[in-house]
């Protein structure tokens, strides 16, 4: 029971962050996408790149942890390396 509890309370969370971010940088006004962490929010209606280069490193963590206890499944992005924009 608690189990299921602590998973209704994460999908809940994780629903009013999806409607704070669609309520900040809502769709009818052109905004593509959003993101938010830790009570940061950041949209963008267009995210245009000509020339990138580094080094992208992608983790991924489940909503179950080595403990077998319930947490926010999560997906960790990192640019590493230099970033190049502008024409020629």
């Amino acid at each position: 029971l608690l189990g299921q509890l602590e998973d209704k309370l994460l999908r809940t969370q994780h629903d009013l962050e999806d409607a704070r971010r669609a309520h900040y940088f809502p769709a009818a006004s052109g905004f593509s996408l959003r993101f938010s962490y830790n009570d940061t929010y950041v949209g963008f209606k267009e995210l245009l790149l000509e020339h990138l280069s580094g080094v992208l490193r992608i983790s991924v963590a489940a909503g179950t942890s080595a403990h077998g206890h319930a947490q926010v499944p999560s997906l960790r992005v990192t640019w590493e390396g230099g970033a190049g924009c502008g024409g020629s």
